[in-house]
């Protein structure tokens, strides 16, 4: 026999509890520009990783720095950050991230002036071979003042020269023996007590200014035996004479070496026969580079002035002196006479004077 059912039902009662998930996470509320303390905090129980959001003016987002949160105590530490906040424009946050990378947390942290008293001033530009003091002014933050040099092609800089320093004004020195490259990459560095780099002022740095002058003759009139002499600057070691068809194919003929300033290549008659080609006259540096040049324009001889005159008849027994006038290029006046059916002879030679007509 089958009992009848009473049409109640019995249940087993179940309490669910909730997992309560730890994501706490704490850290400084403010940051001062430019310092160099470490930004600790502490995170919960769930928390995987935390990081260092920078978000920019422009609103670009950059993961800047993480942690792993490995240690017992429950304490982050981002360490130095200054290198990666430079603006009070930038957003600066702290974020939680789980096993999953999701953002679990965010401490949002204020970004404050710089405090500090980092200023450094110094030259713009240094040029090579000035033996002038490098000096400036340095913040009351700054410890140090150092001078950097980084060869071209390398990474790494050394620090060649440390300042003297007093009452706010740094003094480098003579930096002429110590900056020889307009390759190098220059930088002048305040450090901080900590040894930290807080300011750092790159120097742009210059090839020195050659002093190329050279002056000559503007032109050459073939034949003329006058040296040939002009005046140069302070970087010119050579100057030469060369010749040739044209600008392409050219020969140096002649050298000449500056002597305070001045340069004297002498007679150069027998090197400049003729007006065809090109003649110039060129500086050259001590590592014989071609630092200017001056062409010069070669002329033909002037036209020889063998003007002569006197007089046209001679009457037999006059006394009278015959006279005349000469060119420039006559050296002497002769008589000849030839008899009829006799030998031409020379019957009287002069030497006109020097004011010649």
């Amino acid at each position: 026999m089958t009992k009848a059912s009473n049409s109640k039902t019995s249940s087993a009662s179940k309490t669910v509890t909730a997992v309560v998930l730890d994501y706490s996470l704490t850290g400084p509320e403010t940051y001062d520009l430019g310092s160099k303390a470490n930004i600790t905090g502490t995170y919960g129980a769930n928390v995987t990783y935390v990081r260092l959001r920078v978000t920019g003016a422009s609103g670009d987002v950059t993961i800047k720095k993480q942690v792993s949160t490995t240690t017992s105590s429950n304490a982050y530490n981002l360490g130095d950050i200054s290198t990666y906040v430079d603006a009070t424009t930038q957003k600066l946050e702290i974020i939680a991230v789980d096993a999953k990378y999701n953002v679990v947390n965010t401490v949002v942290v204020a970004i404050n002036k710089d405090t500090l008293d980092n200023k450094l001033t110094g030259p713009a530009n240094y040029t090579i071979g000035d033996k002038t003091a490098v000096k400036g002014e340095y913040g009351t933050n700054i410890a140090y003042v150092r001078l950097r040099v980084t060869p071209a092609g390398q990474t790494t800089g050394t620090i060649v020269r440390q300042a003297t320093r007093s009452a706010g004004n740094y003094d480098l020195g003579d930096i002429s023996t110590l900056v020889t490259d307009a390759t190098s990459t220059v930088e002048i560095l305040g450090v901080d007590a900590k040894y930290n780099i807080v300011k750092t002022l790159k120097v742009t740095v210059k090839a020195p200014t050659v002093d190329n002058k050279l002056t000559g003759p503007a032109s050459y009139t073939v034949g003329d035996k006058t040296a040939v002499t002009g005046t140069t600057g302070t970087g010119v070691a050579f100057v030469r004479l060369r010749t040739g068809s044209d600008v392409n194919n050219m020969a140096v003929v002649r050298q000449a070496t500056p002597s305070a300033g001045t340069y004297n290549l002498g007679d150069i008659s027998g090197l400049v026969k003729d007006t065809s080609g090109v003649v110039q006259i060129v500086a050259l540096d001590k590592g014989y580079n071609i630092i200017n040049t001056l062409t010069v324009t070669v002329k033909a001889a002037a036209a020889l002035d063998n003007t002569l005159t006197g007089p046209v008849s001679y009457t037999f027994g006059d006394t009278t002196a015959i006279t005349g006038t000469v060119g420039t290029n006559v050296a002497r006046v002769r008589l000849r006479v030839t008899p009829e059916g006799g030998t031409a002879a020379i019957k009287k030679n002069n030497q006109p004077p020097a004011w010649r007509n």
